[in-house]
């Protein structure tokens, strides 16, 4: 199953139930263009009427908080550009710990757009 927006596929994330799929996009080479959604299942296309776009990627120049205690809870101020462009999704921030086994661990922690 392959999801496909302006040409590039994403890969499957998740699937949720029977009526949800989480996809990550692909990079891509230009921003700002639409191109309508469509799915390719097991050689099939299903078309839709809804459109995808691509946006500049956000810069950070700034995070005003580099650690934290291990129970969490304390905020993170990432100042930068284009964050905009994400003000409708959900950004999650990724804190990576290796430790002496070199095991990493993954932390995540949920971001708010505050204007």
């Amino acid at each position: 199953m392959f999801l496909v927006v302006l040409k590039f596929p994403f890969s499957l994330f998740s699937r949720t139930f029977s009526s949800n799929l989480t996809c990550v996009t692909a990079p891509s080479n230009s921003a700002f263009t639409s191109d309508p959604l469509y799915m390719d299942i097991d050689h099939q296309r299903v078309n839709s009427h809804l459109t995808f776009r691509y946006a500049e990627d956000p810069i950070v120049t700034e995070v005003s908080r580099l650690n934290s205690f291990v129970s969490g809870g304390l905020r993170v101020l990432v100042r930068g550009k284009g964050f905009n462009s994400i003000k409708t999704s959900l950004p999650k921030m990724v804190f990576y710990r290796i430790d002496l086994n070199q095991t990493v661990t993954a932390y995540y922690g949920v971001c708010h757009i505050i204007q």
